[in-house]
């Protein structure tokens, strides 16, 4: 895709490419399983970040159990490196291309908490999307989301409701204290 810049070249080729037909697959599998796919994956050196984009769908438990399994192991295979998003956008049944950036709306984070505990992220926040996606590409801020996401999980099963978001200002500050030696 680099020579594209992310854009369809060949519309045609494209489509036939998404219209997969998995049903000569049923039944001959162990447990049910199905295939599935991952709608786009950004790799940073060893760091992935996989995406499924719904025009439904804001919270991974909302989607069928093998799609949110699939994720599931893959961040439990390697939650210190990996995450995944449920972005869903508002491109709803327009005639027209997704647009990967501007049409999410709301993102879901699914992450490693602990050793083999999941913890989920939301955010319906304006901008934050854009924000999240290009500071993983930046390893002391994808260190920062990660440690924020480990403090949230930890929040969250106390009890306590975590109110900030990725960028909040506040939480910035704070991180950038702590990288410049303070407390």
């Amino acid at each position: 895709m680099s020579s594209s810049n992310g854009q369809i070249i060949n519309v045609a080729a494209y489509a036939q490419g998404k219209m997969l037909d998995h049903s000569q697959w049923a039944g001959r599998l162990p447990r049910s399983i199905t295939p599935s796919d991952i709608d786009f994956v950004l790799a940073d050196g060893r760091f992935f970040l996989f995406v499924e984009l719904s025009s439904r769908h804001d919270h991974w438990n909302e989607l069928a159990v093998g799609q949110r399994r699939l994720f599931e192991d893959l961040i439990l295979r390697d939650g210190e490196r990996t995450v995944a998003v449920l972005a869903r956008h508002n491109a709803g049944g327009q005639e027209r291309q997704i647009d990967t950036l501007n049409d999410v709306v709301s993102f879901e984070v699914l992450f490693g908490a602990s050793a083999g505990r999941l913890g989920v992220y939301f955010s319906d926040e304006s901008g934050e999307w854009a924000r999240f996606v290009l500071a993983w590409f930046e390893p002391a801020r994808r260190d920062s989301m990660f440690g924020f996401l480990r403090q949230h999980y930890a929040r969250s099963v106390v009890g306590v409701p975590s109110q900030r978001t990725f960028f909040d200002s506040e939480y910035q500050q704070d991180m950038q204290v702590k990288r410049d030696g303070g407390v």
